[in-house]
């Protein structure tokens, strides 16, 4: 024997829902607030999963070139410049954020994540006054040859299939 859920009409008055005794405002508003609180959890969700020990914090203003013995790649405009890079085995690729959005960088075979890095903060009204800073940086060294590709998790290939990068690095 089962049990059906049965749901009962109850008269509806102004400013009540027609399934239970509490008012619509109420209802929305919980219901709001359920929105919400799940749009928080899926982007903390998102924006984790990697290890942080090679991220670094954006400090000073403009942009650093990157470290003798390491290449550089900047993110802009969904996507990845240069795109291909070929590097020698012990050497570090820094990816900076120089675009409007977030972006990641994410291995295709797991092997770093970078977690969000955050676009470039301008000052002015939106910016908090606090001048230019220069967007999120990653880094990691390649310890091993082999051709190493990648993507932003954010804006997946599926949807933005020229956003993807490849590493090849020789011995």
């Amino acid at each position: 024997m089962s049990l059906a859920r049965l749901s009962v009409q109850l008269p509806q008055r102004r400013g009540e829902s027609r399934f239970a005794k509490v008012p619509i405002r109420k209802k929305v508003t919980m219901n709001r607030l359920r929105i919400v609180a799940f749009l928080l959890a899926a982007m903390t969700s998102a924006c984790g999963g990697g290890s942080d020990s090679g991220v670094t914090t954006p400090t000073g203003q403009g942009s650093n070139p990157p470290p003798p013995g390491s290449a550089a790649v900047t993110i802009q405009d969904f996507s990845y410049n240069p795109q291909n890079v070929t590097i020698k085995v012990g050497t570090t690729v820094r990816w900076t954020n120089a675009g409007p959005s977030a972006h990641t960088t994410v291995s295709d075979a797991g092997l770093w994540n970078s977690g969000t890095l955050a676009a470039p903060g301008g000052g002015g009204a939106y910016g908090g006054g606090g001048g230019n800073t220069a967007g999120g940086t990653f880094q990691f060294t390649f310890s091993q040859a082999g051709t190493f590709t990648y993507h932003c998790s954010i804006h997946p290939p599926t949807l933005y299939p020229g956003f993807t990068g490849t590493i090849t690095v020789t011995p």
